[in-house]
């Protein structure tokens, strides 16, 4: 595979995933951004990369009435993010996909926009795409892929007082939610090693 993504220049794919208050932008914000990112001409360690609001930025949001209290961490991934030549996720770019339409949105709605790489910068691939192009499943999410290709890892469920409280910027809240971002990272990394060689390098850039 080193010598696969090379010929594209792919260097680091970082793998993505968020936690959000809502599946859309205009009426929730991001909790917590989560980036693994794997070198894939080295063996080096992947690097996990969190990003999660505090309280204190939920509180200030509130106290001014202005909903960005995701500003400082969408930003921050973004600007992080640049040295990545592949992204990959689930259900992740694209036409009714959620992660980086709902992140480019958040970024536009609290002007940081200009920290959006332009086209072409990052290519895109998606672990929904390639396990549905590959395999015949019931269903193609995340855990499903992951019980498949054996690339499960022991995450605890959220419940609904979980997410209220990481909602809310409580830590207790936050310590799942966050952990729950990092194991689906882990496992959408490890599909997309399984599957990879199954499928073209991603060459999308939307």
């Amino acid at each position: 595979m080193k010598d696969r993504y090379g010929l594209y220049g792919i260097k680091k794919i970082g793998y993505v995933d968020i936690e959000a208050t809502s599946l859309k932008a205009e009426i929730g914000h991001a909790l917590s951004i989560v980036n693994v990112v794997r070198t894939v001409n080295k063996r080096a360690p992947v690097e996990t990369r969190v990003y999660q609001i505090s309280k204190k930025e939920l509180d200030s949001a509130l106290r001014r009435g202005v909903m960005d209290p995701d500003k400082r961490i969408v930003e921050e991934f973004f600007q992080d993010t640049v040295d990545c030549d592949l992204l990959i996720g689930h259900w992740f770019h694209g036409r009714k996909r959620f992660d980086m339409p709902f992140l480019r949105t958040r970024a536009f709605l609290m002007d940081i926009d200009k920290n959006i790489p332009n086209y072409g910068y990052w290519k895109f691939g998606d672990t929904w795409r390639q396990g549905s192009n590959t395999m015949n499943s019931m269903g193609y999410k995340l855990g499903r892929l992951g019980e498949i290709l054996k690339a499960s890892v022991d995450k605890t469920a959220l419940s609904g007082t979980d997410w209220w409280l990481a909602a809310h910027g409580m830590k207790a809240g936050t310590k799942y939610v966050v952990d729950h971002n990092v194991k689906d990272c882990i496992i959408t990394m490890k599909v997309h090693k399984s599957l990879e060689r199954l499928n073209p390098i991603p060459g999308s850039y939307v």
